[in-house]
């Protein structure tokens, strides 16, 4: 086996191997923003239900962080 036979096959197996963390990552990413979705909805009702108005208004600018992030 020479030299260049072995960059091309751990070139190959590189290759794999972003391929299968990409789709892991598109995969976790997916799964993280409809969680951050899901808290953005309900962390300001419950801020409004335990904290009233000051509560809600509180929590806000990390919603519109979240949405831009996105």
């Amino acid at each position: 086996m020479s030299s260049a036979d072995f960059i091309v096959s751990s070139y190959d197996f590189h290759i794999m191997d972003i391929r299968r963390w990409i789709t892991i990552g598109i995969v976790t990413q997916y799964s993280i923003k409809n969680t951050f979705v899901a808290l953005s909805l309900c962390i300001p009702i419950f801020g409004a239900i335990f904290f009233g108005k000051f509560g809600f208004q509180k929590q806000k600018p990390m919603i519109i962080t979240i949405k831009r992030a996105y």
